[in-house]
């Protein structure tokens, strides 16, 4: 029979360790976006992610930087107006 304590300190190491794993991905994703938006290149922030390719990481994280395609509007419209 398992005792209070022991199913108790069993759940508590299970909600730890998903804690943990959502702090990890937390700061994963601001890693990401912050670098992104550095200018860093997808190229590069894919191969330290680990990812296969630059394609896979804009597709998995492009909910992160939803204001990307306003800032490339912007960078065009400014070019074309010659500033």
């Amino acid at each position: 029979m398992i005792s209070a304590r022991n199913a108790f300190l069993a759940i508590y190491t299970r909600m730890v360790a998903s804690l943990v794993v959502a702090v990890n991905v937390g700061m994963r994703q601001t890693a990401l976006a912050l670098a992104l938006t550095l200018g860093v290149s997808p190229k590069v922030v894919s191969e330290q992610l680990g990812h296969t390719s630059a394609a896979f990481t804009l597709n998995v994280y492009s909910h992160v930087l939803p204001h990307m395609q306003e800032d490339a509007a912007a960078k065009v419209e400014a070019a074309f107006m010659g500033h």
